[in-house]
């Protein structure tokens, strides 16, 4: 009988015959567990808690299989493998064939329970901390047989033209002042050129007959557009809230469309791109991104194994979109024709970057842009991404990786967002794609890097705490550093200036002088920030001690000492970063049940929209 105590600091093994003591050795961990395993008894008992196996009838150490168990996320088998909580992070197999060990820092074995071998199948988690890892929740694996993470299918197979083909769409009005990216442009600074005025009302309120998880609005055309996790597009008009059109993907979206040239780009998560006409939503082409049709069940919904989750980014007629959840199973960036879909280059090489531990770069977030590449928030391991526009091939864009090279494990932001302030600088970080938007377990952090030009980036600084991505113009930065703090301005030179000579340490934007801090009420909570010509615009929540829902309200505050302009109320949670300014200065709020609030400085009757009237396309 071998036995170890959770709090004693010693593994002993005693006779089934008599009871007597055979042998005990000292633990150098509190959480080692015990294993039986081709006649030899596995035990965490090794230097830093690292696993040997022992010779049960004497405890002799037979071999130091030259990995280490962390935590009290248990050791399990299958015949060919051996899998715990690793270190530095996520989870360790242990190849039974060829004595190898590998690491996946997607994601890591639930606490106690480990890696459970099951159906065929290993199921992964749920843990209640995320440890900077790509994934949270419950997964389940299969083996990849020889699935070919190289070949594409034949474009003819890929590309699906609508009814009338890539015709010429109807005229749609495009101008400066719209707000037709994620974020206002494809730099995603969240800078209108609009006014707002001196006062505003609420105008007009959308609310959809059953609750989903929309994305963030973009506009355009005197139309409002977003997309949700029930895989429908929308358009409505923007100062009536009157439905326009509606559109349906077979997957849900996780990104707002795109507008250009009287096209709206959605990127779905059955791993398609759709082209419609943005007046009517009539589809023009889809293209799919995927590299073959297979689902997969992702957060209760039916998904591709490679969601377009990317959104779809779109310049000087080239329309670029990324599908892929993790490194683990292939990442597939590609380029195409903006007007017809057909395909201009294709990466699937990104992923495994290191072809034994099969990872790389990931698609967890947005694109963007800069003069020669096309960036993408990359998850853990390699973010942010960059890639040729022209050719598609993957360009390192930094010495600057952290962590441990060849482990597999957590070794970059793997924040979400990803932007250009003033062609020079690249910020990333916030959120985690793949989490619940009330998230609160890891704060997330925002980092700063300057471009070199042809080389990429210089090693990143940390501009700010939070998951709430600052605004931005030529002269000023709004930013929050962190959950419940008041917004704050900087001068852009003066922020770069502190980037330049700051470099490796992680704090040193705070010391800069602000131009001002904003007085919201003592406990608000900023969920998303933009900035139009005469304002910056604040969604935040408020606290209240009086009603189990807590309240949200729009601030306005002085774009040059930062007092509060106007504020209104909105008619439930907002969603963060659900927020747009559109051409005729109205604020547009996407909430967390899939509503949308506008408000505005034109005196109209509040009327409530509801969804009945949409087109049944």
């Amino acid at each position: 009988l071998f036995f170890q105590a959770q709090t004693r600091m010693n593994l002993v093994a005693v006779s089934l015959d008599d009871g007597s003591m055979m042998w005990y050795r000292g633990k150098t961990t509190n959480n080692p567990n015990l294993l039986y395993a081709d006649g030899r008894l596995l035990a965490g008992i090794g230097t830093k808690g690292g696993t040997l196996a022992l010779a049960p009838k004497t405890g002799e150490t037979l071999e130091d299989l030259g990995f280490g168990k962390r935590a009290c996320a248990r050791l399990t088998a299958t015949p060919d493998s051996f899998f715990c909580r690793g270190y530095p992070e996520g989870m360790t197999r242990y190849d039974r064939n060829d004595n190898q060990v590998r690491y996946n820092g997607a994601f890591r074995p639930a606490c106690n329970d480990g890696v459970l071998p099951a159906n065929g199948l290993l199921y992964i988690g749920p843990w209640t901390c995320d440890c900077n890892l790509t994934l949270m929740g419950a997964v389940a694996m299969c083996s990849a047989g020889d699935f070919d993470y190289e070949t594409a299918a034949p474009q003819g197979e890929q590309l699906t033209l609508g009814g009338s083909g890539p015709s010429q769409p109807a005229n749609f009005d495009l101008r400066d002042e719209d707000w037709p990216v994620y974020r206002a442009n494809t730099a995603h600074s969240a800078r209108s050129k609009a006014k707002l005025g001196a006062d505003a009302d609420a105008l007009w309120t959308f609310t959809p007959p059953r609750a989903f998880r929309p994305t963030a609005p973009t506009a355009a055309g005197g139309l409002l557009f977003f997309c949700g996790e029930d895989g429908n597009a929308y358009a409505l008009d923007a100062a009536t809230g009157a439905p326009a059109w509606r559109f349906q993907t077979s997957g849900p979206i996780l990104q707002p469309p795109t507008i250009w040239n009287g096209r709206a780009y959605v990127g779905s998560g059955d791993g398609f791109v759709y082209t419609l006409e943005a007046a009517t939503g009539r589809l023009l082409w889809k293209f799919r991104v995927a590299p073959v049709d297979r689902r997969i069940m992702v957060y209760g919904a039916l998904c591709s194994t490679w969601p377009v989750n990317s959104g779809v980014l779109v310049q000087d007629g080239v329309a670029y979109a990324a599908a892929g959840i993790i490194d683990y199973d292939g990442t597939y960036v590609a380029a195409l024709d903006a007007e017809t879909g057909q395909l201009l280059w294709r990466n699937s090489s990104s992923a495994h970057l290191d072809s034994e531990l099969r990872k790389g770069v990931s698609v967890q977030g947005n694109l963007t842009l800069t003069e020669d590449r096309l960036w993408m928030a990359g998850g853990n391991v390699m973010s942010p991404a960059s890639y040729d526009l022209g050719k598609g091939t993957f360009l390192p864009s930094s010495r600057y990786l952290g962590g441990a090279p060849g482990t597999g494990a957590p070794r970059t932001n793997r924040g979400e967002e990803v932007g250009v302030l003033n062609n020079e600088y690249i910020l990333f970080g916030g959120r985690l794609l793949y989490s619940a938007r009330e998230n609160v377990v890891n704060p997330g952090y925002f980092n700063i890097a300057e471009l070199v030009p042809g080389k990429g980036i210089r090693k990143p600084m940390r501009l700010c705490a939070g998951k709430i991505p600052p605004a931005w113009d030529a002269e000023r930065v709004v930013l929050v550093n962190g959950k419940r703090s008041n917004p704050i301005c900087y001068t852009v030179d003066a922020l770069l200036h502190r980037v330049k000579d700051a470099g490796a340490s992680a704090r040193r934007s705070e010391a800069i002088a602000p131009l001002w801090e904003a007085k919201l009420p003592k406990g608000a909570d900023v969920v998303a920030l933009a900035m139009a010509q005469d304002a910056v615009v604040v969604v935040c929540a408020l606290p209240s001690r009086r009603s189990r829902v807590i309240p949200y309200a729009v601030y306005a505050l002085n774009p040059e000492d930062g007092t509060v302009r106007w504020r209104q109320n909105l008619p439930s949670p907002a969603l963060p970063g659900g927020l747009l300014i559109d051409r005729d200065g109205r604020v547009a709020v996407t909430l967390q049940d899939g509503g949308l609030a506008v408000i505005g400085n034109q005196t109209r009757l509040a009327a409530t929209i509801g969804m009945a009237s949409f087109n049944r396309r």
